[in-house]
C-alpha cells in the first residue's frame, strides 16, 4: 500500500511539472532563429526609424531564391499545393518559414507565434493577423516596407514587413 501511495506521489509530481514547463514555456514565447536574423538585419539598416525600406534577400542570410511563410492556420494541404507533397510538415500553434533554391528547400524552420499580437523580435508578413491569405511568397529581390511596433516596453519590437515597389 505504500508503494502504492509514493507511485502516485511521483506521478502526480511529474504532471504538474509537465503542467508547469508548458504554461511557462507558452508564456515566455520568443522568436526563432530566422526571426532573429532578420531583426538584426533590419535593426542595422533601419536603426531607430519606425519605418523603412528593405531588400528580402539581404535579411536572410544563404543561397536561396524564394521565401514562404506559412501562417499558423495554414492548412497541410495547403503546404503541400504550395512547396510538394510531403516536402514541409506543419506544425500546431506555429508559423512555418521556407527558403528554396530552384524548387529545392534550403531551410524550413517552424517559428512561435503570439496570438493576441506578435513576439517582441518576430517578423511579420503582409500582418498575419489580417490577411486573408494565410502564406506568402516573395523572390529575394522584393522590396519590403518595415514598419516597427512595440510589443511590450519590457521585451522590445515586432516588425510587420510588407511589399512594396523599389
Amino acid at each position: 500500500m505504500r508503494e502504492i501511495r509514493i507511485i502516485a506521489g511521483i506521478a502526480v509530481a511529474l504532471i504538474v511539472f509537465v503542467a508547469v514547463s508548458f504554461v511557462w514555456t507558452m508564456a515566455t514565447a520568443t522568436a526563432g532563429p530566422l526571426d532573429a536574423q532578420a531583426v538584426r538585419r533590419i535593426e542595422r539598416q533601419c536603426g531607430f526609424q519606425a519605418e523603412c525600406k528593405v531588400q528580402l534577400g539581404n535579411l536572410f542570410s544563404g543561397d536561396w531564391d524564394t521565401f514562404y511563410e506559412f501562417g499558423v492556420g495554414v492548412d497541410q494541404a495547403t503546404i503541400d499545393s504550395a512547396l510538394g507533397t510531403n516536402r514541409v510538415k506543419r506544425a500546431e500553434h506555429q508559423r512555418t518559414l521556407v527558403l528554396m533554391k530552384g524548387g529545392r528547400i534550403v531551410t524550413a524552420e517552424h517559428e512561435n507565434y503570439g496570438t493576441q499580437q506578435p513576439l517582441a523580435g518576430q517578423v511579420e508578413f503582409e500582418d498575419e493577423h489580417h490577411r486573408e491569405q494565410r502564406w506568402v511568397s516573395y523572390d529575394r529581390n522584393t522590396f519590403l516596407r518595415v514598419s516597427s511596433f512595440r510589443a511590450d516596453p519590457a521585451k522590445g519590437s515586432y516588425y510587420v514587413l510588407t511589399a512594396v515597389e523599389p
